[in-house]
């Protein structure tokens, strides 16, 4: 999987689980009203099925802060090619 359906894959998952459609410009947590650590921990659960990959319990907290934090995450775990 590259980097840009990396990163295609992770906005679906951000919208579909805020509930609102985001992407593809950088977000913070402190930006969408939405996003609070309820929602969060769904949404790890999703990038987890969408990527067929298990997130650290104390790695969640890291991700909690933006789509830049969770996309790069997501390149490293899922060693994306360019």
């Amino acid at each position: 999987m590259d980097t840009s359906e990396i990163e295609q894959k992770m906005w679906a998952v951000l919208s579909d689980s805020l509930g609102r459609v985001v992407g593809p410009a950088h977000i913070r947590v402190d930006d969408v009203e939405e996003w609070n650590s309820m929602t969060h921990i769904g949404i790890v659960m999703e990038l987890e099925e969408a990527f067929g990959i298990e997130i650290d319990p104390e790695l969640i907290g890291a991700l909690y802060s933006s789509s830049d934090a969770i996309l790069r995450f997501l390149i490293g775990r899922v060693g994306a090619k360019s």
